[in-house]
């Protein structure tokens, strides 16, 4: 995947959801991780389920969970799936991570809000076999008071202070 502008805010949020990407949960579990930890830190977002395919090569996986935050996808769970159905070779181009949608291999399609439960933190953390206590929920409500996430809502709307190289590779 070729470098994109990624807002820093988004970039350090990559970096503390790093610590629960090898949670042994699916992607309704893995984003329900990730929508109940963005509520506790007070960061806007929509917890998504829908269709992801590839027209090229007509993957096609329902249900999907994925978090929308502005214009942008977080996604930690598509690749597995892609590498499962359709081999490590064309999971390589499926995103993962933090990104923007627009124009990838993989289209988002269908998606319908889907708020998560209000769970309580041992029962989120007894479903993720302890991963979900691994996120820094202190750092996390900083980076959510530093900075209102929901107003990046475009690649365009980025400034230079805001910006940081990314690459998801």
């Amino acid at each position: 995947m070729a470098n994109i502008l990624m807002p820093d805010c988004l970039v350090k949020l990559n970096n503390l959801l790093q610590a629960i990407e090898n949670a042994p949960v699916e992607c309704d579990g893995h984003t329900l991780m990730i929508s109940s930890a963005l509520n506790h830190a007070g960061i806007s977002h929509q917890r998504m389920c829908g269709v992801v395919k590839n027209p090229k090569t007509y993957f096609e996986l329902y249900p999907h969970f994925w978090i929308e935050i502005g214009e942008f996808t977080l996604d930690y769970r598509l690749r597995i799936w892609v590498e499962l159905y359709s081999g490590g070779k064309l999971s390589e181009g499926a995103a993962h991570g933090i990104f923007d949608a627009r124009g990838l291999e993989y289209l988002y399609t269908s998606g319908s809000i889907c708020p998560p439960p209000a769970l309580d933190f041992n029962l989120l953390n007894l479903i993720s076999d302890g991963y979900y206590e691994k996120i820094n929920f202190t750092e996390l409500t900083t980076l959510a008071h530093s900075v209102d996430i929901s107003l990046i809502s475009d690649v365009k709307n980025v400034t230079n202070t805001g910006v940081a190289e990314y690459n998801d590779n």
